[in-house]
Parts: C-alpha cells; structure tokens; sequence
C-alpha cells in the first residue's frame, strides 16, 4: 500500500538537505506540494520502507519506525528500546521496568535495538556514540508517556563534551535532550557542548546545545639569558714557564639557550704550533667587521703589532610570526592557534688565539681565545583563548529542527613575551711576558614570542559539509563575544589574531 505523508516530505527535505536527491527538492518544506515535490513512500519504516525490521529488531505490532515515538506509543517498549532513568542502576535490566541509570550503560545492554528512551532528569553523563543509535527523550519517569521535558546531561569536568559522534555512517537521531559543556578553566580553556565528526546523517530534534566561557590563555614566559658550561667562559692560560712551554688549550662551551663556541688554541713557545688559531663559530658577517675571531702568528706576538681578533657578535634570533588565523577544525577537534615562542639567540663567536713568544723576558705560549657568550632564549607565545562553541562538526552535515544552540563569551588570547638578553663573552687566557687570547664575542638576543589568537564564539562551527538548520532553529542560535588577540612581544608586530564570533561559522 502506498501513501502519501508529511513525515515522507520531511525525509524527503532531510535527503535533499543531505545532497542525496538532485531533484524535486523544495525550498521549504512545508511547500512540498506546491514545488511540486510531493510524491508517493512505501508506508512504515524509518527511511520509509516497511522491512518489518530496524536496525535488526523487529518492529513491535502498531508500531510506526517512520513517526517519532512521541508520535506512535507502540514503539516505546522493551524489545524495541533500552530505557534509561535518573534513579535506574547500572547493572539493571534496561527495561520500563528496571531502567539503567546512564546512556553509557545503555549501549552495553543495546543488542540489535536500534533505540534508547530517556525519561525526564539531570545526569552528569557525556554522551558518546560511535554506532547507529537513536536517543529520544521527553518522557515521564513513572509511565514512560510523553511529557516533553528534555533529559539534561552535563559533562562531568572542563574540556569535556557534552555529546561527542564520531564515524557513523548511518542515521542517528537525538530528540528531547540538553547537553551542557563546563566553562573552561586554566587547564581545559574551552567550552564545547557537542562535536560531530564523519557522520553524514545526524538529525537533531528539539536539542539545546550549552556551552559555557572560554577562559583567558595564559602568558608566554620571558626569555632568560642562556647557561653555559662550563660556567667560566674565560679562555685558558698558557703553561706556566719552561723552555718550550705550551699555548692555552682551547677552550669549548656549550650553551642553554642552544650551540656551543670555541675560543681558538694558544700558540706554543716553540714549533711548528706557534701560532694561534682561530676562534669557531666563524660568522658569515662579522659584528663588527673586524671581530673575525682569527688567531695570532708568533711573529705577531713578537713585534706586539697585530693581535688575535675578537671573536664576532652573534645575531638576534628571529621573533616569532602572527597567525594567519585563530584556529582550525580537523576530525581530532579544534586546534586554536598558540602564540609561536620567539627564537632563541646564537652564541657569540669564541676569541683567537695568541702566537707564541720564543723571545722576550718572560717566553712561553700565547693564551687561548675566550669563549662566545650565550643567547638569549626566545620570549615564550602566549596561550590562545579558549573558545565557547555550542556544535563542532567535522564532515558531518548535522540536520537541526526546533533545537536551541548556545555560546558564551570567549577568552582573551595571551600575551608573548620578549626574548631573553645576550650574554657578553669570555676574556681571553694571559700570562705575564707571553701575549693573550682575545676574547669572545657576544651572544644574540632571543626573539620575541607572539600573542595567542583570541578564541571564538560559535553556533556552529562547522567544516567539510554545512549544517542543515530551519528557521526556529537560526532564531535561537545565542553567541556572546569574540577574545581579543594577545599581544605581541614587540608591540603591534607579532599580535595574536583576534577571535571571531558568528552564529554558524564556517572553516
């Protein structure tokens, strides 16, 4: 037998929302007959065949798949559902009867039933579904009838959603049901209600989707000046006096803040190593231009005329790059955008060495070059803002009729700080009657860390597949405001980007 239906029109305005029909798709749905859209479904079953089974379970006598339950009582009995009631147990039978207490413990007892009532009721449940399971609520706890009143789950602490779908390929229905997100705090800073990912055929009825506050990101941490080790940058002495006496040893330090110099070996009092070498890491373009870290010949240290050069000043390390934008939606969830930490300093370049001094009052070897001193460290990002967004969706072109979405206010983004300060470089190694290392050039700044983005403030934000809303439910989408950008470490350079706040926001 066929017949003709509003709640066909309705699956027929949910195909065509989805993209799964090219024609005979009407503007609005309550003018299918005039778009001349109507036509003829098979009666029974939901997707409007009548198998005589959903999801594997039989349809129970009277029993209309096609209607919600609120509109065919028939359905709502034990062997077609799993019931669930703020005063059931866990371990219960799931039954009218004997309700479990949790939607959790529901989908243990489902089996092949493709439904789960819920009666009117607080729990402090994040729902989780990564099969096909429709969840109706609206019902009175004592007769199972319908009431209307929506059961209310609240997820149990910040960062927690409310309702979390993930890879289901067929449909799920939610109805009657408030989800609600804790505002976020320091360490979860967002707030967010639902999140649908690769789900093509979810369908919300009379939902109210809560989140609360984004919090303040926090601010990045100072850039301090880099540790050396050893701790004593000064290049080494030469050997104490004896006909051929040894140069300085070269004297190697390793930085914190990252690298190493080298101050360059003393030259010997006599031999072939008489001259001294030259200080590492040579820089392409020496600060100042003569600091070329070069090492002294023994006639040098003789005619007392050309010394070894100081080793060059490093570079300040780069400050970190803005954000093009405050975040991106991918299948693990929202990923805001940090404020990029500053990059630290470069040591200094390490000193020359002194030749050797086979002559004179006092011969012996030159002294070695001193070390370069230490960047600084990079200036920590500051923290993006949390975000407060009623519905993430991935992939997953969520159907909305008569529901209710809400945002709150999103956090300000935190503030980058500067990079730490260069380190000056170490002395070059001495002994009296013998010439001396130079000393070693000066460490780069660290650059200065950027601000966080600003979170957002979202109905929907959605990417890879629009959400298909009426307009009762584009009436009662509610959004507070936007988080400010953090600051930059270097003012007006490296801000965060600001948040955004939008009813249905797209990615």
């Amino acid at each position: 037998m066929m017949t003709t239906s509003k709640t066909a029109f309705a699956s027929l305005g949910l195909l065509c929302g989805l993209g799964f029909l090219a024609t005979a798709c009407p503007a609005v749905l309550d003018d299918e007959c005039s778009e001349g859209a109507c036509v003829a479904s098979p009666a029974g079953g939901e997707g409007g065949i009548d198998t005589g089974t959903e999801g594997g379970a039989v349809v129970p006598p009277g029993c209309k798949p096609e209607l919600e339950p609120k509109d065919s009582a028939p359905c709502i009995v034990n062997d077609y559902g799993v019931f669930v009631s703020p005063t059931g147990k866990p371990d219960a039978a799931g039954t009218r009867e004997a309700p479990v207490n949790s939607i959790a413990s529901a989908l243990k007892k489902l089996g092949n039933k493709p439904r789960i009532y819920v009666c009117k009721g607080s729990y402090l449940e994040s729902i989780e579904l990564s099969a096909p399971v429709s969840i109706y609520g609206g019902f009175a706890c004592d007769s199972w009838a319908y009431s209307g009143d929506k059961a209310s789950f609240n997820a149990a602490k910040p960062g927690d959603y409310a309702l979390r779908i993930r890879g289901v390929s067929a449909e799920v229905t939610l109805a009657d049901l408030q989800l609600t997100a804790m505002p976020g705090d320091a360490t979860n800073l967002s707030s967010i209600a639902g999140f649908v990912s690769d789900s093509p055929k979810v369908i919300m009825r009379r939902i109210a989707l809560v989140a609360g506050g984004g919090h303040v990101g926090a601010d990045g941490a100072k850039g301090t000046m880099g540790v050396p080790t050893p701790s004593d940058l000064n290049g080494n002495d030469p050997l104490a006096e004896a006909a051929g006496g040894t140069g300085g040893a070269a004297k190697s330090c390793t930085c914190s803040s990252g690298g190493s110099s080298k101050g360059g070996r003393g030259g010997n009092e006599t031999g072939i190593n008489n001259g001294g070498l030259a200080g590492e890491t040579a820089m392409a373009s020496p600060m100042p231009p003569t600091a070329t870290g070069a090492g002294q010949t023994s006639l040098e240290c003789q005619g007392a005329v050309v010394f070894p050069r100081a080793g060059s000043n490093a570079t300040a390390g780069d400050d970190a790059v803005s954000p093009t934008a405050a975040g991106d939606l991918t299948k693990d969830g929202w990923k805001p955008a940090d404020g990029a930490s500053g990059i630290s300093g470069k040591p200094g370049q390490g000193g020359g060495g002194a030749g050797g001094n086979p002559g004179g009052i006092s011969p012996g070897g030159g002294g070695s070059g001193g070390c370069g001193g230490c960047g600084g460290t990079g200036g920590g990002g500051g923290i993006a803002g949390g975000s407060s967004i009623a519905l993430l969706a991935f992939n997953a072109p969520v159907k909305f009729e008569s529901s209710t979405l809400a945002a709150a206010n999103a956090g300000a983004g935190g503030i980058g700080k500067t990079g730490g300060g260069p380190q000056v470089g170490g002395s070059g190694g001495l002994r009296s009657g013998s010439c001396s290392g130079a000393s070693g050039g000066t460490g780069g700044a660290g650059g200065a860390g950027g601000g966080g983005s600003g979170g957002v403030s979202a109905g929907i934000l959605y990417k890879n597949g629009a959400p298909i809303t009426d307009p009762s439910t584009d009436d009662t989408i509610t959004i507070g405001t936007a988080g400010p950008a953090g600051a930059g470490g270097i003012a007006q350079t490296n801000d965060g980007k600001a948040g955004d706040a939008k009813k249905i926001f797209s990615l």
